[in-house]
């Protein structure tokens, strides 16, 4: 695939190698992130819940959504781990859902 740009130089498109070949004015449209700033803002004002732990669990970034789900602030979050938050029934399935994604075996 290749990517069009536009005018400005930024990503507009996105056109298969076999589309380009065919119809160099075939493209359908894509988001291309252009900094890491746009990650963080959609990460941030997402009304999903959302979080980002290390592979020890700790947490190292998480959402308003997260914060609200929880009933914890950012900065408290920051200090604890996801095995914290979860209940101790529940760890087990927990433990294995960690231990399929470090193996590439993830299943629920």
């Amino acid at each position: 695939a290749r990517v069009v740009l536009d005018s400005e130089k930024k990503a507009e498109s996105l056109a298969t190698p076999e589309e380009s070949k065919t119809d160099a004015s075939f493209k359908f449209p894509l988001y291309v992130p252009r900094s890491d700033v746009d990650y963080r803002e959609v990460f941030l004002n997402s009304g999903v819940a959302m979080a980002i732990s290390r592979i020890d669990g700790n947490f190292i970034d998480c959402n308003t959504a997260f914060e609200e789900l929880t009933g914890y602030s950012r900065s408290e979050l920051l200090t604890t781990n996801m095995f914290a938050l979860t209940h101790h029934e529940d760890l087990p399935k927990m433990f294995a859902c960690v231990r399929g994604m470090l193996t590439n075996k993830y299943s629920i």
